[in-house]
Formats: structure tokens, C-alpha cells, sequence
């Protein structure tokens, strides 16, 4: 009995789907790190933005007010502590937030420090 005389294609066609298979199984998992390398740096920046807006607030809060109304900060799933120092026609605020366990490869700690003249 003879093959069939299309029988090298379709042999040729089940290697090919066979090697796109194998080359997606192999970049898969780098692309994923990729994504989840992406991910993390957004969520980081998002967290430094979050860090600075804080800081600002309460350094314009300082600069308005007497140090006697000090300036809490709104709750967030992670802690921000906020420090200030005033020198008399300064005000500089520091927030430092601690960063997720997930995200504490990248860095331990997100810094933001603003300084402000008083207003009153």
C-alpha cells in the first residue's frame, strides 16, 4: 500500500505545530515576568505619588495652621508616617511610607520630603 501523496505535508504541518507550541510554552513564562515586572513598578510609582501628595498636604497644613492642629493622614492599606520640623519661617515635612511585601524587592521604604515657608 502507498502513503498518501500528500503525506510529507501534513507530517511537515504537525511539526510546525509542534515547534509554535514549544516556543510559546518557552516564552511564556518570561513574558508573565515581564507583566508582573510592569505591574509592580506602576504599583510603585502610584505609591510614591500617594507618599508626595501626603506630604504636600501637610506641609501646606503646617505652613497654615499652629503646630498645636497637627495634620493626620488619611488611611491607606499601608502605613505612611509623617514627621515635621519647623524652623521659624520653615516648615518641612517628611512622609515615608513602607512599601508592600511583594513590591519590598524594588526598595524597602518610598521617601517624600517637602519644605514650606509659614503662611501666618
Amino acid at each position: 500500500m502507498t502513503p498518501p501523496a500528500n503525506h510529507h505535508r501534513r507530517t511537515h504541518n504537525n511539526y510546525e505545530c509542534g515547534a509554535a507550541t514549544v516556543e510559546f510554552a518557552l516564552t511564556l513564562p518570561a513574558a508573565m515576568g515581564i507583566f508582573l515586572l510592569l505591574i509592580s513598578v506602576a504599583m510603585a510609582g502610584a505609591l510614591k505619588l500617594h507618599t508626595c501628595d501626603i506630604a504636600r498636604t501637610a506641609a501646606r497644613h503646617n505652613a497654615l495652621y499652629t503646630t498645636s492642629t497637627p495634620y493626620i493622614a488619611p488611611q491607606r492599606p499601608w502605613p505612611i508616617h509623617v514627621s515635621t520640623i519647623t524652623s521659624d519661617p520653615w516648615v518641612q515635612v517628611t512622609a515615608e511610607a513602607s512599601m508592600p511585601r511583594f513590591l519590598s524587592p524594588l526598595a524597602r521604604t518610598l521617601n517624600c520630603s517637602v519644605t514650606t515657608i509659614k503662611e501666618n
